[in-house]
């Protein structure tokens, strides 16, 4: 069978499943602060724990303050958490608690953020963090990428890195009993919501990619490219959003049927105009 007749029995069967083939990104989910918007699922236990790989394409509607972008955490509580938010300065920043021993963490807060500051309400980002803390050295711990291939400066406070074998609240997936969270658009369980686009979440459970699986350069621009689901790792937990059903933005296209429940969220929050650059390769 010739690779043409291949490519258009993979589409057929795609489309059969209700997962579309990759052409671009064609839609995104619009999240707005003062309606509360925000997307919820619960973990299931995890592939590994300790490794994971976000990859999010962001445009902001507003600045100043800090917008929670994505959170995992125990239900309710504040006290173990990981958060990926803009904080008041406009850096981004991953920023944990770990108290009360829920994962066998030890107490402390961690933080590693951007030097740069994201303020543009116009312009399409694309940002990608890293979390390994299997590794000896703490600056491979988390590392954060934004529209290149290359590490943007990056600072710290609290205790920094996290530390080495710190299981995260992110990744956690079911511990006695209990599934963590995952929460999109919200700072939770803090009052914390983020104001604007969100284009192709990704999430991997247990496996590291550079941000060059996700986008490259195409003439001095930095775009979204096919991540190509069938070679990716996902893990149990990992899910990829890329809100192509108006009706069912929270629907996963990783494989998983990792679905996210969507609140305070209609039709009119799928856009399929000013998108991030994409191109089908």
């Amino acid at each position: 069978m010739g690779v043409f007749q291949n490519h258009l029995l993979a589409g057929a069967a795609a489309a059969a499943s209700g997962d579309a083939p990759w052409a671009g990104i064609e839609a995104i989910a619009r999240f707005d602060s003062a309606s509360e918007c925000e997307m919820i699922r619960t973990q299931v236990a995890s592939t590994t724990q300790d490794k994971w790989t976000l990859s999010f394409w962001w445009k902001r509607a507003s600045t100043g303050g800090s917008q929670g972008i994505i959170t995992g955490n125990k239900p309710s509580s504040g006290d173990n958490a990981d958060h990926i938010f803009f904080h008041s300065t406009n850096s981004l920043r991953w920023e944990a608690q770990d108290y009360n021993g829920d994962l066998g963490n030890s107490n402390a807060s961690y933080s590693v953020y951007t030097d740069s500051a994201y303020s543009s309400t116009t312009t399409w980002y694309h940002g990608v963090c890293t979390y390994d803390s299997t590794q000896s050295t703490a600056s491979d711990r988390v590392k954060w990428y934004v529209s290149s291939a290359s590490a943007h400066g990056t600072s710290s406070r609290y205790s920094g890195q996290p530390a080495q074998n710190r299981t995260p609240p992110m990744n956690a997936g079911v511990v006695s009993g209990t599934g963590y969270k995952t929460h999109i658009g919200y700072m939770g369980p803090y009052d914390s919501w983020y104001n604007g686009r969100l284009g192709e979440i990704i999430f991997i459970d247990g496996t590291i990619y550079a941000p060059t699986q996700f986008a490259h350069d195409v003439s001095g621009t930095w775009t979204a490219k096919n991540p190509d689901v069938d070679s990716i790792s996902w893990g149990d937990n990992g899910f990829y959003l890329r809100f192509l059903e108006n009706d069912n933005l929270g629907k996963d296209y990783s494989g998983n049927e990792n679905d996210l429940s969507t609140s305070n969220m209609g039709t009119d929050h799928q856009e399929t105009s000013n998108l991030p650059p994409s191109d089908s390769s």
